[in-house]
């Protein structure tokens, strides 16, 4: 995690990472500080969603792991993906 670069938002903390692999990997960590665990999944879930359809703006080779602030949880939807789409544009 210390080799790759960092990108933070208001709610968001993304870190890329190079892989081997040739194409881009999602890893989510949204901790019990988001909300509760139906909280915690739809954020997992909106992300995931974010991830399939903007696959074309992440890095390829790249491992991205997205790490949830506290207030991720009160965003909505399109909030989030302007947010992210903000990074990764």
């Amino acid at each position: 995690m210390r080799r790759g670069s960092l990108r933070q938002t208001q709610n968001f903390k993304i870190r890329i990472l190079p892989n081997k692999i040739g194409w881009a990997r999602l890893g989510l960590v949204v901790g019990k500080r988001v909300g509760n665990a139906c909280v915690r999944n739809s954020v997992k879930r909106r992300l995931r969603e974010f991830f399939r359809l903007n696959r074309h703006f992440f890095p390829p080779g790249s491992d991205v792991v997205i790490i949830a602030k506290a207030g991720a949880g009160a965003k909505e939807s399109e909030e989030m993906n302007q947010e992210l789409g903000s990074v990764f544009s």
